[in-house]
């Protein structure tokens, strides 16, 4: 049987996506009844930043597909008529533009005339009116049309004007297009042979990585101290610049950071050397360790849920979002809930007065679902009101995690200097002497008993000469760490009550020398 080459279109169509933390695996399929014969078949131009080795074309068993081409198309070829359009369009606006700015300049030369007539009339009036050259009647016709001519011209200048502008705006908003297609990603064709050796519907997929594709974690918090429970909402913000909306696609959400990560790093030596100065850097010098792993390379997570598709796929495990969604392409991302969950919650206040003279709610809970959620952002409502932005760290099962709720005003904390009495020593004296008394209140202003994680500071020397002695708590801490200074008081306050604690203590340093004493 003779077989013919033939041309064959294929309109490849985005059917499911695989988003990962800085690409994406798109899946396209294109189905076409064909005859027996050899073709040369073409796709519908693609765009995107297409990763060319990770092209794989799927096709039936008696349809067999040869070596790959990608052909690329440039924004200048691809839409060579719709820029010619924009083009012609931009010219013919701004003549309008130029046109309506003579206009003006006419009408503003024609006010300045008709002021003028109005500058010299009452000097030229008065003696035409003594001589009788005229009469009241004639001049008053004239001051009538003088002031006609001038609203008209008013008029006239604020409609021109407003044209113009609305023209401005539109020749702003066709040269941003015009740019955006200019500049727009590149486009390519997938081509290919292809040997049809039974006739009937053949189904194409295509499977390529494509860049410009991220997704990062964000989460609501919902906290309800009466009931004793957080609801948290675990959602992935998703944004696309390929230069196609992704419309009634499968959505699926993997935790692999790239997927070109496939070889482990090579050990280096890490060597220390000393500089009478440090060597300047880039930015910040040092790290705390959230800051450092917010920019570190993240491992790979295993996601476990029993409310999403569970799709283990060679070494990663993925969110399959149930339905279809439509992921416009763009600046703006889309919002994706992946799971939501109600936690059991044990909430308490977590107050420093000599920090901050408030209460800070918090809530501790444990993981006890089989989702591991990842580090994010986290915007956080107490009941229905909004309280603000935090941050949740990977959260896995099993383990307990602190959010914190925000600032609760029905708390009042207050912390009040009540004693300092300073002593200069004697005349053989070498030391200074100062006490103080600290008062810290906490009132309840709740229906409900509250429990209350209070922290004290006590100051703590950096050098041998200077000493703190004589501390005083009028209620026993329940814990202290004395290398920090800091007193621990566990307490439950009952409604509408309060607890006051003063600290007390003395400082000592020499006399020669100057102290920065706390307040």
């Amino acid at each position: 049987m003779l077989l013919f080459l033939l041309s064959l279109t294929l309109n490849f169509k985005v059917k499911e996506v695989t988003v990962y933390t800085t690409s994406a695996k798109i899946v396209r399929e294109a189905v076409k009844n064909l005859s027996t014969g050899e073709y040369t078949a073409r796709s519908n131009l693609i765009p995107g930043g297409i990763d060319d080795r990770s092209i794989r074309i799927r096709a039936p068993e008696y349809v067999t597909v040869g070596e790959v081409r990608v052909i690329r198309a440039y924004p200048d070829t691809v839409f060579k008529e719709e820029i010619k359009v924009l083009e012609d369009s931009i010219e013919t606006i701004q003549d309008k533009i130029d046109l309506l700015t003579k206009k003006l300049d006419v009408l503003k030369s024609e006010e300045e005339f008709v002021n003028s007539i109005k500058v010299t009339m009452p000097q030229k009036y008065s003696q035409e009116l003594y001589s009788g050259k005229t009469s009241t009647l004639a001049w008053t016709k004239t001051l009538k049309f003088l002031s006609v001519e001038l609203e008209r011209i008013n008029m006239e200048k604020q409609t021109t004007k407003k044209k113009q502008t609305r023209l401005k705006n539109l020749l702003k908003r066709l040269k941003q297009t015009l740019n955006d297609l200019k500049t727009k990603t590149t486009y390519h064709y997938i081509e290919f042979p292809v040997l049809v050796k039974r006739a009937g519907t053949c189904r194409f997929v295509l499977e390529y990585i494509v860049s410009g594709v991220r997704w990062r974690v964000n989460y609501i918090v919902r906290a309800f101290p009466d009931k004793g429970k957080v609801l948290l909402e675990y959602h992935g913000k998703i944004r696309q610049t390929t230069g196609e909306d992704w419309k009634g696609i499968h959505l699926i959400l993997s935790t692999k950071s790239r997927i070109t990560d496939i070889n482990p790093p090579e050990p280096h030596s890490w060597y220390l050397e000393s500089f009478s100065q440090p060597p300047k850097t880039k930015g910040k010098e040092t790290f705390t360790r959230k800051e450092y792993l917010s920019v570190a390379p993240k491992e790979e997570r295993e996601f476990i849920s029993n409310k999403l598709d569970i799709l283990s796929s060679g070494i990663s495990v993925t969110y399959g979002i149930p339905g279809t969604r439509t992921i416009p392409s763009g600046k703006s991302s889309t919002d994706i809930l992946i799971n939501s969950n109600e936690f059991d919650a044990k909430f308490f206040y977590y107050v420093i007065p000599k920090q901050a003279e408030a209460a800070f709610l918090k809530a501790e809970m444990e993981n006890d679902s089989k989702n591991v959620y990842l580090p994010g952002d986290a915007s956080i409502f107490v009941g229905t009101e909004y309280t603000g932005n935090g941050r949740i760290d990977k959260f896995t099962p099993g383990e307990k995690i602190k959010i914190s709720c925000g600032v609760d005003n029905r708390i009042k904390v207050e912390r009040e200097l009540i004693m300092k009495f300073f002593d200069k020593g004697g005349v053989f004296s070498k030391k200074k002497k100062v006490e103080y008394r600290y008062r810290n209140l906490i009132r309840n202003g709740l229906d409900r008993g509250i429990d209350v994680n209070f922290i004290d500071c006590i100051p703590v020397p950096r050098v041998s000469d200077i000493t703190v002695k004589d501390v005083f708590f009028s209620v026993k801490p329940d814990s202290m760490n004395k290398d920090k200074g800091l007193a621990y008081w566990h307490l439950k306050i009952p409604s509408h009550e309060t607890f006051v604690e003063t600290t007390g203590f003395k400082i000592e340093y020499p006399k020669d020398k100057e102290v920065w004493l706390p307040y």
